[in-house]
């Protein structure tokens, strides 16, 4: 498979060091197969996601209440996240 996979990012809090942006898009390649056993359909599918978009939120450093949190928050210019992931498909 390969394709585009936008996703959102729930567990941002307002208070961390860095802030992620809620939203980011991924170019994602995997392989899969299917295995037909005698009551289900199993799909085990390896994927790899790279992110396409900076998804780092350069306006939290002026939100921020604790001043001895920007400097850790200024050092970083740019994220991407890459991931791995293992899926297990029943039908």
């Amino acid at each position: 498979m390969l394709g585009v996979n936008p996703m959102l990012n729930l567990s941002g809090k307002d208070n961390d060091y860095i802030k992620l942006k809620r939203s980011d898009v991924f170019l994602e390649v995997g392989l899969g197969c299917d295995f037909y056993l005698p009551y289900f359909k199993l799909r085990p599918e390896l994927k790899f996601m790279y992110s396409l978009t900076n998804s780092l939120d350069k306006n939290h450093a002026k939100n921020l209440r604790d001043r001895n949190m920007l400097m850790y928050t200024n050092s970083v210019n740019e994220t991407r996240a890459k991931m791995i992931a293992l899926t297990f498909y029943f039908e």
